[in-house]
């Protein structure tokens, strides 16, 4: 087990586009007011991946590709996790395994999992957000994709570090609340 900070890596990487290209009239023009909270506009920058990893770190828990389940379930028990990075001793990145995988595997072949090891078992095709990708969308990204993890990637291809649907909805929940309390704020002081 390693962690793997800044190793590049190969990987397939879903670049993002926002679909709602929020232009309009702001709520000053419309009301006379000008709001003490911030536009959705303005508060883009609380929502991207780069916070969360400023908040859990960038450590990522991963495992060699000679590992075996045994081990990476050691590994996952061990750190409350649910799932880890395959990589080469040079840092590269193959892959991830997450407990979907094994319990998948072990639907398969039975008791032959425990002789598997990452290598064998590792899903291949990595889905990856950046740092400045929206929160929005990598939850999508994850729903579409049906996975719980994204590794995240510099522009260059360095890991950044590793979200969970988790953490994602630990963030959209804290920035709902956040919006709410602006929200009675701004309706408090308005009149």
């Amino acid at each position: 087990m390693t962690g793997v900070p800044g190793h590049n890596m190969p990987h397939r990487s879903m670049g993002f586009r926002c679909k709602h290209g929020a232009k309009g009239r702001s709520l000053t023009h419309r009301t006379g007011f000008t709001p003490s909270f911030k536009p959705r506009a303005a508060r883009r920058n609380a929502m991207v991946i780069s916070n969360i990893l400023r908040g859990k770190g960038s450590q990522v828990v991963s495992v060699r590709t000679d590992d075996c389940v045994a081990s990476i379930t050691r590994t996952l028990a061990q750190h409350r996790i649910g799932a880890v990075l395959v990589v080469e001793p040079d840092g590269t990145v193959l892959g991830i395994v997450s407990e979907r995988d094994v319990v998948r595997a072990m639907a398969g072949v039975g008791e032959a999992v425990m002789r598997m090891t990452a290598g064998q078992l590792m899903t291949r095709v990595l889905h990856t957000v950046t740092p400045q990708s929206m929160i929005q969308e990598a939850l999508q990204l994850m729903t579409d994709r049906r996975v719980r993890h994204l590794p995240v990637l510099e522009a260059d291809g360095t890991l950044a570090g590793m979200v969970s649907i988790g953490d994602l909805v630990k963030a959209r929940i804290a920035e709902a609340e956040q919006e709410t309390e602006e929200l009675k704020h701004y309706v408090a002081t308005a009149g």
